[in-house]
């Protein structure tokens, strides 16, 4: 399998895993992969959001390490 298209199943399996949990599912999270390396981005309503979704992409099959930069919005 050519790596683009492996980081883009990954990158749709990230999202599946997102959208799964009932915590994340409204959120607006952008995902990027790129060898087993992906990138969390957007901006959540709070840390336990944040970490919740950190979580959940670690637990899925591929992924070597998560940069979360995702951002808790002020209320």
């Amino acid at each position: 399998m050519a790596r683009d298209e492996h980081d883009h199943n990954l990158q749709r399996e990230i999202k599946s895993a997102i959208g799964a949990d009932p915590e994340l599912r409204a959120t607006h999270i952008a995902v990027s992969a790129h060898a087993g390396r992906v990138t969390l981005a957007g901006v959540v309503v709070n840390d336990e959001q944040r970490t919740r979704a950190q979580r959940t992409v670690q637990g899925v099959r591929g992924v070597r390490t998560v940069e979360n930069v995702l951002e808790v919005a002020e209320r």
